[in-house]
């Protein structure tokens, strides 16, 4: 066989390395009633028809990394059980909002297959806001303050006090009741982006001494 990276021959067993085409020579040496003789035939090798199938339901959370795309193929083995490979990688569509990207082909490649891709898509699904929302202590009497926290969420905050016997909110201004201590509950909607969450701070009203 005159090209290698198409073919080997050992005996008669010709192994198929690659897509291509190439030469086979037969030499023959004389017997009694011939001459020695070569004759050569063309051996063409044609890429496998594979197609590449990406996972199914592959997603991620809004805000987290993104994971390795994974894929099947089909057939997974050639007709002499070599297992079908690829080199490269899948990629998607680029965006980080949640929503759906399609999965493309990305540098995924081998010059012994003709590659047929199935069209999927990846999620990106709401995540869990972070929110910081601090403890507060006061003293009885103190004036009228205003509740502080931070989220990643950009839905408005709804406040309430679990006893009103403690203190009231309006909005966001708390008014001190009375002393003792009490849970201040954070409501927040869900966004284009984060989930509804609820966060929770301790309101210490300390005896005016």
């Amino acid at each position: 066989v005159s090209d290698s990276s198409v073919a080997s021959v050992s005996g008669a067993t010709v192994s198929i390395i690659g897509v291509g085409t190439t030469s086979v020579t037969l030499n023959q040496v004389t017997d009694t009633n011939y001459l020695a003789t070569t004759t050569t035939m063309t051996l063409s090798v044609t890429p496998l028809s594979v197609t590449l199938i990406p996972s199914a339901t592959q997603s991620k959370t809004y805000g987290d990394s993104d994971p390795e795309l994974t894929y099947s193929s089909s057939p997974a083995n050639t007709a002499n059980s070599t297992t079908v490979t690829y080199t490269g990688t899948l990629s998607r569509t680029t965006g980080e909002n949640v929503g759906s990207y399609p999965i493309n082909i990305g540098t995924i490649s081998n010059t012994n297959y003709n590659i047929t891709f199935t069209d999927a898509d990846f999620e990106i699904t709401k995540g869990d806001p972070s929110i910081t929302f601090s403890d507060v202590s006061k003293v009885f009497g103190d004036a009228n303050f205003e509740l502080s926290a931070t989220s990643s969420n950009t839905s408005s905050f709804v406040y309430s006090i679990t006893d009103g016997s403690i203190a009231t909110v309006s909005g966001t201004s708390v008014s001190i009741v009375g002393a003792g201590t009490t849970s201040v509950t954070l409501n927040q909607a869900s966004d284009s982006n984060n989930s509804a969450s609820i966060a929770t701070m301790t309101l210490t009203i300390t005896p005016l001494l």
